[in-house]
């Protein structure tokens, strides 16, 4: 990941009561454009990334726990080997973008526009609203985990 990148991202860092609970190293990316950026590694569990352009964004090995991808355009994005548990991605476009081998349980999809999406080798527990076009469902399901 770039410097300039991973400074934005710590700066954006803060502490989020919600009244139920508290998160700290809470950042707010909602609406960033964010697209063909190098944000691998990095830990944005509990971020917001809410209508946020990831277009081409390299994920690779992140974590991103409780994220909010809701509405975010995630075309063509790399979160291959991404730990996503209760990530939601509802009403996300997911376009051409890679899953392969993530951690996706209990994740939420009510709405996602999924198309030519790769979760090969992936763990789909407890996931809700995950539709699959008929085109796709030949090699979506090749490795995947379903409980």
């Amino acid at each position: 990941m770039t410097e300039d990148i991973r400074n934005y991202i710590e700066s954006k860092r803060t502490t989020k009561n919600d009244g139920l609970v508290i998160i700290y190293g809470f950042v707010d990316l909602s609406g960033e454009d964010l697209s063909g950026k190098d944000l691998r590694g990095i830990d944005l569990s509990h971020c917001s990334l809410k209508n946020a352009n990831l277009q081409n964004a390299d994920l690779r090995g992140s974590t991103l726990n409780a994220a909010d991808f809701r509405g975010a355009d995630l075309t063509n994005a790399d979160f291959r080997g991404c730990e996503l548990k209760g990530s939601f991605f509802d009403k996300a476009i997911i376009t051409g973008t890679n899953f392969k081998g993530c951690l996706l349980n209990g994740a939420f999809f009510n709405g996602a526009k999924v198309k030519c999406a790769d979760f090969c080798g992936s763990e789909l527990c407890d996931t809700e609203g995950l539709k699959i076009d008929d085109d796709d469902k030949e090699w979506f399901f090749r490795g995947v985990f379903i409980d």
